[in-house]
């Protein structure tokens, strides 16, 4: 916490997506946890490129695959709720289809267990302890 007197570097896991998608997300309290969104399979803008969603709690010193074929994941930890420390939120399409629609998923360890939340989102949105769909 140098305000940025010193600057880091770490190694993506994939290239930057390509769909114009918020390519890194922070955790609120845990400062070495990142998401990264990159593309997979988007050499020459092929037709199976598509977005994954990667989580790093080192820094970005290690990438696990969270979820393929997302717009947008979010921490969605929240103070004083023990129980969100690994709360992620992603928006991810229908059987992983593009062409489908998007379903808001859930998971607290890191997507080894996925909860749908909602189906047929548009987007969502995190202000305090409220989340918009």
């Amino acid at each position: 916490m140098d305000r940025g007197k010193t600057i880091h570097s770490f190694t993506a896991p994939e290239a930057p997506n390509q769909d114009r998608l918020q390519i890194l997300s922070f955790h609120p309290a845990e400062k070495d946890w990142l998401i990264w969104t990159g593309g997979k399979d988007c050499s020459g803008f092929g037709k199976d490129c598509h977005s994954v969603a990667h989580v790093s709690t080192k820094g970005g010193g290690d990438w696990k695959i969270l979820l393929p074929f997302v717009r947008k994941c979010q921490f969605i930890s929240r103070e004083g709720r023990k129980d969100s420390e690994q709360l992620i939120y992603c928006e991810q399409y229908l059987n992983e289809d593009p062409s489908n629609s998007l379903q808001l998923v859930a998971s607290d360890d890191w997507f080894e267990h996925k909860d749908v939340r909602i189906e047929n989102v548009i987007s969502f949105a995190t202000m305090s302890e409220f989340i918009v769909v």
